[in-house]
């Protein structure tokens, strides 16, 4: 709203340096923020200080709630933080030149288990890796949980044959690929090793 002054130039008024504005009733008059009462009481820090306090207080609580097992909605059970979820976050072009893929679990050899009971389907004699020459033996057994495997029967000598039942954990034979169990020697038909 614009501002309306009567002044004409019989008035005393117009020829003054300073002259004294009248408004007329259709404009308000101007309003001008009174000023600050106590200058030196108003101090920056402490709205700054307070919000830092609750952001961080809000991480802290918000951690320890989460941190508990959280059943995902795919199903699966994770111990990571949400909030840590949240911040690792990929870029555009890091999701374009290589997407985002589940890992997969490696597959343990007794699938979880410290021991496993197999019946022995035959037995095999191995070959280990340069620069080793010898002859491993091994058998090859059907698992409690169905699955088929290669151990190998450590010590000299054994008395294992079709049909046989041995316990197998886990353990790899360093120079031979794909033999990742072992027979325990004492156990069900396996004996112990001859002295």
């Amino acid at each position: 709203m614009v501002s309306r002054v009567v002044l004409s130039r019989e008035d005393p008024v117009f020829h003054n340096k300073n002259p004294i504005i009248h408004h007329t009733e259709l404009s308000p008059p101007p309003y001008h923020s009174p000023p600050l009462t106590q200058p030196d009481r108003y101090n920056p820090f402490w709205p700054e200080f307070i919000m830092n306090f609750l952001s961080v207080a809000y991480r802290h609580f918000a951690n320890i709630l989460f941190q508990t097992n959280t059943k995902l909605l795919s199903g699966n059970y994770t111990r990571t933080p949400l909030l840590e979820c949240c911040q690792q976050m990929a870029t555009l072009n890091q999701m374009h030149k290589n997407p985002w893929r589940p890992t997969k679990k490696k597959k343990r050899p007794t699938f979880g288990l410290p021991f496993l009971r197999g019946i022995v389907l035959k037995t095999l004699i191995k070959k280990p890796k340069k620069p080793n020459s010898a002859n491993r033996k091994c058998v090859r057994v059907r698992l409690s949980n169905g699955r088929e495997a290669t151990a190998y029967v450590p010590g000299e000598g054994h008395n294992l044959q079709e049909h046989s039942i041995v316990l197998v954990r886990g353990g790899r034979l360093q120079d031979v690929p794909g033999v990742k169990l072992k027979c325990v020697r004492g156990k069900y038909d396996l004996a112990h090793v001859k002295k």
